[in-house]
């Protein structure tokens, strides 16, 4: 159910806090049975899953790289870009450039 409403939702401002919350479970039970069942933390897990997201929308869309990562939740776009890049090895732009004819 966690996987599920995180997959639904990944746009929102989720976090460890909000999503306990929404389970009524303590956070540090959260994160251990989520990577107990995912081997990754809920934070790697949506950042990867928002990084995909991403991905489509730089192969398929001109919509800038700001409006893509507010799109997807990351409403710093440093971050973003820091994390798109540790994830796929490339800047969102480079990965765009690669991915479009």
């Amino acid at each position: 159910r966690i996987i599920e409403y995180i997959e639904q939702n990944y746009n929102q401002d989720i976090n460890i806090a909000t999503l306990s919350q929404h389970f009524s479970i303590s956070p540090s039970y959260l994160s251990h049975i989520f990577k107990k069942h995912s081997q990754k933390s809920i934070i790697e897990y949506l950042n990867e899953l928002r990084v995909s997201h991403a991905k489509e929308f730089l192969e398929n869309e001109e919509t800038s790289v700001s409006e893509i990562a507010i799109r997807i939740g990351f409403y710093d776009i440093n971050y973003f870009s820091r994390k798109f890049k540790a994830i796929t090895g490339k800047t969102p732009i480079e990965y765009r450039k690669l991915h479009t004819n």
